[in-house]
């Protein structure tokens, strides 16, 4: 995902800021919302500190009511989503659909640029989601499948 951001982050400076946001924003709260959140990233680094929410347990219930850990080899998953490691299936949830309203490539089909980018990232948060959603709901850990 970090490459994702980077070219995003070159072609927005390269578009200047105020110029591609006007192309994007339509006066929805969520995109707007979506740009800020962009905004944030992209001044810190993408170095991003979220606090740990109330949403957020590192075990699932497997078989036989035993708790399972939350693998550390879907940290990165938990990152595509802008969640915190170990976040909820419902929070993850959320944040897939508020992803994908916003970088749905539908919504930059007039840019084959902004589509291509668009496209990518939401492969990225698809699987990524994907990922998560099949080890809280079957026990699939992403080491039995691989990447």
């Amino acid at each position: 995902m970090d490459k994702i951001f980077d070219r995003l982050t070159d072609l927005l400076r390269s578009m200047g800021q105020s110029d591609s946001r006007s192309a994007f924003a339509g006066g929805d709260s969520d995109e707007a919302a979506a740009w800020e959140e962009l905004d944030e990233y992209l001044s810190s680094g993408g170095n991003t500190s979220r606090t740990e929410s109330s949403g957020t347990h590192y075990e699932r219930t497997g078989p036989y009511g035993r708790s399972e850990p939350v693998p550390g080899t879907l940290r990165k998953d938990f990152s595509n989503l802008d969640l915190p490691f170990g976040a909820s299936l419902e929070a993850a949830r959320a944040a897939h659909r508020k992803l994908i309203r916003a970088y749905h490539p539908d919504r930059h089909a007039a840019n084959p640029d902004k589509y291509r980018i668009a496209t990518q990232i939401t492969q990225r948060v698809n699987h990524s989601f994907q990922r998560i959603k099949q080890f809280y709901e079957n026990g699939v850990r992403p080491e039995d499948h691989g990447r």
